[in-house]
């Protein structure tokens, strides 16, 4: 539920610009899952830019091509 507060927080401004440092790092792979597809959901709308930093390769390559 943070994380999801923390984003809500970041998209109220609506800035042309997101920044993303290990947005999924502490949560479950569940809840990780259901977020990234959400914020997938969210920039296919509203095309903002994102800088997301991960260390995880799945997670690296689901963002670069668009897809989960």
């Amino acid at each position: 539920m943070q994380q999801r507060v923390s984003i809500c927080r970041a998209l109220i401004h609506d800035p042309p610009l997101l920044l993303m440092d290990e947005p999924f790092g502490a949560l479950d792979a569940m809840t990780r899952e259901e977020l990234g597809m959400e914020l997938l959901q969210l920039w296919s709308e509203r095309r903002k830019t994102v800088v997301f930093v991960t260390h995880s390769i799945r997670r690296r390559s689901c963002w670069q091509t668009g897809s989960s």
